[in-house]
């Protein structure tokens, strides 16, 4: 009895392994593409839909390298992250999870770098309880 145990035990383990394995072959994960937003000006309300729900989207003052600015989403939402990069250029991960503020109200205060090359065109990836949103925008200085 021991004997046997003692193969089945690793036998069971390396079939769990292949079996998850050909899920994931079977089963593929697609990602999804992010819905992309065209704001005229963060710095008034940038509104839109996502999953049949209101997204308000505002930035405090015009985004500057180096100096904080408050990024303000107004969403029914459990959970608001926001995530900024370069198109085309490795800025690092600037990631930050917005704290609640009432009424479905989230903010946070961002602060960019600055862009060795001058660069100022910004794209801000918001994740709205796992959904995901794409908002290019630009900075100064």
């Amino acid at each position: 009895m021991k004997s046997a145990l003692r193969y089945l035990i690793p036998a069971g383990i390396a079939l769990l392994a292949v079996s998850g394995s050909l899920w994931s072959v079977w089963h593929p994960q697609v990602p999804r593409k992010p819905l992309t937003v065209h704001c005229a000006s963060l710095q008034q309300d940038c509104s839109f839909a996502l999953a049949n729900q209101h997204v308000q989207v505002r930035f405090a003052s015009q985004p500057t390298g180096l100096t904080p600015f408050v990024l303000q989403i107004t969403a029914p939402a459990k959970q608001v992250a926001a995530s900024f990069s370069m198109q085309g250029m490795d800025m690092g991960t600037i990631r930050y999870v917005l704290q609640p503020a009432g009424q479905n109200r989230w903010q946070g205060r961002i602060t960019l770098p600055v862009c060795v090359t001058g660069r100022q065109d910004w794209l801000m990836l918001l994740d709205i309880d796992g959904k995901q949103v794409l908002i290019p925008f630009a900075s100064t200085g």
